[in-house]
């Protein structure tokens, strides 16, 4: 056990100390050098490059289907109140309107599964800088998204985490807790204001929407308010992709 790399070889455990490669907890991890890119020391202390460029990809093609939901929200919404409607009573937009939006929630459902692998991962990375007292880390970075009320906090907070020991300047020592002095990002506390305040707007819409007893005028408002969910959702991964690839970026400063 030391306080640096003897060699190449050695690794950092959670304690921020560096071991011989004799003490690993998985001996079947080959030893590489320090010059193989594919597998190095540095690589595996930074933000999976591939996985990071899956997940902004999957933000993008989600916030797409969810801002032309958004789209169409609004234009349903307009034709209600203008009186337009097609055979059965049903406006012009509504299917538009109603098969953007589940495309943009399979979407959503497909994105979040790579969110959750993805912190998972990143968060692994982060422990092999020997960052010290963290919180939020291991099966929090999944299970956070899954406690009734409180996934409306602790999934912000490991983020803020993230945000804090990336921007530690990583050079083969542990960081121990000097991520702590650091401070999260703006971008950050918008995406997540964004998150809530959309999932808010899209639940509170949905009881007028599926409820055939509401009249065309409550309506018209419900898809107008559902539109303005939609699209703040919308905005919240378009501010989530910027907090990835900021996040990525520190990691490999």
């Amino acid at each position: 056990m030391a306080d640096r790399p003897r060699d190449d070889t050695w690794w950092i455990a959670s304690d921020g100390k560096w071991y011989p490669p004799t003490l690993h907890p998985d001996p079947t991890i080959p030893l590489v050098a320090e010059d193989d890119p594919a597998t190095s020391t540095t690589g595996s202390t930074a933000v999976p490059a591939l996985l990071s460029r899956v997940l902004t990809s999957s933000l993008v093609a989600t916030s797409a289907a969810f801002a032309l939901a958004a789209f169409f929200g609004f234009q349903h919404g307009s034709q209600l109140r203008s009186g337009e409607t097609l055979v059965d009573g049903r406006s012009g937009t509504e299917d538009l309107f109603l098969g953007w939006s589940s495309i943009a929630l399979f979407a959503l459902v497909v994105t979040g599964a790579v969110v959750l692998a993805w912190t998972f991962r990143t968060s692994k990375a982060f422990d092999m800088r020997g960052a010290t007292h963290r919180r939020w880390r291991g099966a929090w970075t999944i299970g956070a998204w899954f406690i009734p009320l409180a996934s409306f906090i602790l999934p912000k907070l490991v983020f803020n985490e993230l945000e804090k020991i990336a921007q530690v300047p990583f050079t083969g020592d542990a960081i121990g807790d000097r991520w702590k002095e650091e401070s999260r990002s703006a971008i950050g506390d918008l995406w997540w204001l964004l998150w809530v305040t959309g999932l808010f707007l899209l639940q509170a819409t949905q009881v007028f929407l599926t409820d055939p007893e509401v009249d065309s005028g409550t309506m018209a408002v419900a898809a107008s308010l559902s539109g303005v969910a939609h699209f703040v959702l919308a905005a919240a991964g378009v501010a989530l992709v910027v907090v990835v690839r900021r996040i990525a970026a520190a990691s490999r400063a």
